[in-house]
């Protein structure tokens, strides 16, 4: 590993003030991401990115080792093109986001990454331009569609499940594209999966087999962007104070309920409620409505409902079932602002 790094420039970026944002775009709620390009400013691969789960899910030595090569290859294919012109990139820097500008740059403070991404939110949210599924719901799982790595051997399929495995996926498959773009990394992986539109259907994926490439579609399930946000810490995000559970389609059906809708049952509440009055919710009670709407096109659990419509500090009113009995009552969301 040693020689292949020698072969690199190798450059740590550590205040985000004087960076294109345009050109180093990605998640900026990773503890670690690399970027491999050549001096005209074209990016080979990136390495990086994580789950909701750990910041180091998908990154180990052997892994890092094969990006590396992969970056080399990829640089000695390009010097053996004919020379061209340096490509025109946009762009964008931190001091175009307003919000960042004025409480961040303008006080001396290090532009941190999680900074960039939570003000480049705030800013789109006053400007009604935030479309939560994309903007606060990055980096959707691969889990989710059923793509489980063996992760020290870059893209590789361990055990397909779900909707990939039904595809045909097979283990020893290595991800080749996705959406008709070449990935060569987790990271590739996962940032071109957060380029997909939310109201996707299907997702083609091509795989390496024996040799061969392989093409499929991948069926998308239904909210297949949604994620565990915890810890992400969004300031965009509605403080609910509670955890919940979507009832199924026979609990539904007994209550009366839409079998499209988002009722669900209370299974657990906030330490954090000690410290405020966000709420008299129980343990056991269903909340059946939100501000009068019973369901959302985009999800069928009140939590996310919730988190995409509402923004932070609003005070909506529940409709609740408890013991059988309906009840209204005020859910005051709250707002984090403790990262900054």
């Amino acid at each position: 590993m040693g020689k292949e790094l020698a072969q690199y420039v190798r450059v740590r970026v550590t205040d985000l003030e004087e960076i294109n944002l345009a050109l180093f775009d990605f998640d900026r709620h990773n503890a670690i991401y690399y970027f491999v390009l050549n001096s005209s400013e074209e990016i080979y691969l990136r390495y990086g990115g994580r789950d909701a789960a750990s910041a180091g899910s998908y990154l180990d030595l052997q892994s890092f080792e094969i990006a590396l090569r992969k970056g080399l290859e990829e640089h000695r294919e390009f010097r053996k093109q004919p020379e061209r012109p340096k490509r025109k990139v946009e762009e964008f820097f931190a001091k175009d986001i307003v919000s960042l500008n004025r409480e961040i740059l303008a006080k001396n403070r290090c532009v941190e990454c999680h900074l960039v991404a939570d003000y480049e939110a705030v800013d789109l949210e006053k400007a009604g331009q935030l479309f939560k599924p994309r903007d606060m719901y990055r980096s959707p799982d691969i889990r989710t569609l059923g793509l489980n790595l063996n992760v020290p051997k870059g893209l590789e399929i361990l055990e397909p499940t779900g909707v990939a495995k039904e595809a045909g996926i097979e283990p020893g498959d290595v991800i080749s594209s996705l959406d008709q773009t070449r990935v060569l990394t987790f990271a590739d992986l996962q940032y071109h999966l957060d380029q997909v539109d939310r109201k996707a259907k299907k997702l083609p994926l091509a795989v390496q087999r024996g040799g061969e490439t392989v093409e499929v579609d991948l069926t998308l399930p239904n909210e297949w962007w949604v994620t565990d946000l915890t810890h992400r810490h969004w300031s965009i995000e509605p403080q609910l104070y509670f955890e919940s559970t979507p009832l199924n389609e026979a609990e539904k059906a007994r209550l009366s309920l839409p079998k499209e809708g988002f009722a669900s049952r209370v299974n657990a509440l906030s330490l954090a409620l000690m410290f405020n009055e966000a709420h008299e919710l129980k343990v056991g009670d269903i909340i059946t409505a939100v501000g009068g709407q019973q369901s959302d096109e985009l999800t069928r659990d009140v939590m996310t409902h919730l988190r995409l419509r509402y923004q932070a500090g609003a005070e909506v009113e529940l409709e609740v079932l408890r013991e059988g009995k309906e009840r209204k009552l005020s859910l005051k969301t709250g707002q984090l602002s403790f990262r900054k």
